[in-house]
C-alpha cells in the first residue's frame, strides 16, 4: 500500500508538470517534441487508482486526460492574449511556460546524453529540476490570477478536475452516462448515474478492439457512401 502511494503520488507531481507546460505549440510540435509517451503517464495512473480501488479518482483523470487534448486542439496556435482584460499577466503566463518548457527540453536532453561526467550531469540535472519545481510553483500562481481575473483565458491553459458528486447531480432521474478509457490493459468503462457509480474493465488487446471498431466503422462509411449516391 505504501509503494502504490508514493507511485501515485509521483504520477500525480508528472502531470502536474505536463499539464503546466502544454500550451503554446502547433499540433505538430505536440507530436514531435512533448506528447511521445505523456499519455502513459495518465494511463499508468488510471491502471493504478483503480488496483487502489479508487475508481472516482481514476475517473476523473481519464476525463482530465481526455479534456486536455481536447483543450489542445482548441488551442494549438498561440493563443491571442490581446483581447484580454490582463495583457500584462497574460504575457506572464506564456513567457512562464515557454520558459518551463524549455527547462523541460534540456532536461529531456540529459536523459539522452552519455554517461561520461557522470557526477556534473547529475549536479546540473538535479539544478534544472529544481529550477523547473520553482518555476512549476511561480506558474501555478500566475494561473491563480488569471482565473480570478479573466476566467475565459484560464480555461484554455488549465483544467480542472472532475467534479464527480456534480456531474451526477446534473443527471436526470433514470438517465445514465457511459465513460470510457482506452489503455493496455483493455478498456476501463465507467457507469454513472444519481445512484449509482459503477466500473468495469473488459480486457482486450489492442489489436482486437481495432478489428472491432473498424468493422461496423468501414459498414457504416459504406452505407453513408450509398445513401448519397443511390
Amino acid at each position: 500500500a505504501g509503494r502504490q502511494g508514493d507511485a501515485r503520488d509521483a504520477y500525480e507531481e508528472s502531470i502536474r508538470i505536463i499539464e503546466g507546460i502544454r500550451g503554446n505549440l502547433t499540433i505538430d510540435e505536440f507530436k514531435s517534441i512533448y506528447l511521445d509517451n505523456k499519455r502513459e503517464v495518465y494511463e499508468r495512473l488510471i491502471n493504478l487508482l483503480q488496483q487502489m480501488g479508487e475508481s472516482a479518482d481514476a475517473f476523473s483523470y481519464s476525463e482530465r486526460a481526455k479534456a486536455r487534448t481536447f483543450l489542445d486542439l482548441l488551442a494549438n496556435k498561440k493563443i491571442d492574449y490581446k483581447k484580454a482584460g490582463n495583457n500584462e499577466l497574460i504575457l506572464a503566463e506564456q513567457e512562464k511556460r515557454f520558459e518551463i518548457r524549455n527547462m523541460y527540453r534540456l532536461l529531456q536532453g540529459r536523459d539522452h546524453e552519455g554517461s561520461s561526467a557522470e557526477g556534473g550531469r547529475q549536479v546540473n540535472t538535479r539544478y534544472l529540476f529544481n529550477e523547473l519545481r520553482s518555476s512549476q510553483e511561480e506558474y501555478q500562481e500566475i494561473l491563480l490570477q488569471i482565473k480570478l481575473s479573466h476566467p475565459d483565458y484560464s480555461h484554455l491553459v488549465n483544467i480542472e478536475p472532475v467534479d464527480l458528486a456534480k456531474t451526477r447531480r446534473t443527471l436526470k432521474e433514470n438517465t445514465a452516462m457511459l465513460a470510457y478509457w482506452i489503455s493496455e490493459e483493455g478498456v476501463h468503462s465507467w457507469l454513472i448515474s444519481r445512484d449509482k457509480f459503477r466500473h468495469h474493465l473488459a480486457e482486450i488487446e489492442q489489436k482486437e478492439l481495432n478489428e472491432l471498431i473498424g468493422t461496423p466503422r468501414r459498414l457504416i462509411a459504406s452505407y453513408s457512401g450509398n445513401a448519397q449516391n443511390p
